[in-house]
């Protein structure tokens, strides 16, 4: 299982035990970059 996939998955937010509040910032960030 590729858990990068969730970083693109709206469900993604909805699993805390994933990502803490710092790396979901971060993965915020480097998406935004990532679409520019």
């Amino acid at each position: 299982m590729n858990h990068d996939l969730n970083i693109y998955n709206p469900d993604f937010s909805k699993e805390p035990s994933y990502y803490n509040g710092s790396t979901r910032r971060i993965i915020e960030v480097l998406s935004w970059l990532a679409i520019q």
